[in-house]
């Protein structure tokens, strides 16, 4: 046993004199002839196994670019629940929209190496918690952004979930380089609930990143 702890003893210390400078013969580097050691610092952005990045998605009530940044006061919380506006024209809801003062909007603030790809996609329909001839009733809803709609069509052959999801951002950091901050206006949209018993109606919205490469 004293022999493994002197032999491992033995091993620190080497390590110690490869990662450490120290005297050899108990005396001061001449004046002007100093020793030196060093240690490098890495920022590895370059896309590759070993490289770090940072990423933040989510939604805002105003857009977000490089020169406002996301702050608190714009962030809307991932618990948050969003009141839809009814157009008691139309009978259908609505929140936001796809201008630019639009007060919903999905962003991103991305600094890698690597290509990401960001998108939006809704859970399910908008899903009440009475049974109407032991069904739950549902509503119909469209999310549009960046020019693209999920749900744009026949209520009869709307689709949910991320295998339907639009994208809103894909980044090229060897083209625009590593950093990329933005965001989108978005609105969402519920077909005709005019024949809907009362009822709460509810699904979430989800935004997503992934590598693009």
């Amino acid at each position: 046993m004293k022999k493994v702890l002197l032999v491992g003893l033995m091993v620190l210390l080497s390590m110690g004199m490869l990662f450490a400078l120290s005297d050899e013969d108990g005396t001061m580097p001449a004046k002007g002839i100093p020793e030196s050691e060093s240690v490098n610092f890495v920022l590895n952005l370059s896309g590759g196994e070993e490289s770090t990045s940072s990423w933040e998605v989510g939604f805002s009530n105003a857009a977000v670019n490089k020169d406002s940044g996301i702050t608190e006061e714009k962030r809307i919380d991932a618990n948050e629940n969003l009141n839809l506006v009814i157009d008691d024209t139309t009978h259908t809801a609505s929140y936001g929209s796809t201008e630019g003062n639009s007060n919903f909007h999905a962003y991103w603030n991305i600094t890698s190496g690597t290509p990401a790809v960001v998108k939006l996609y809704m859970e399910k329909a908008l899903t009440g918690n009475v049974e109407v001839n032991g069904v739950k009733q549902t509503i119909p809803w469209s999310v549009t952004a960046n020019g693209n709609t999920q749900n744009e069509g026949r209520s009869e052959d709307f689709e949910y979930g991320a295998g339907t999801a639009i994208t809103i951002v894909t980044t090229n950091p060897a083209k625009n380089g590593v950093v990329d901050i933005g965001s989108v206006p978005v609105e969402i949209k519920t077909g005709d609930f005019s024949d809907e018993k009362p009822d709460t109606f509810s699904a979430a919205l989800y935004i997503s990143i992934e590598a693009n490469s």
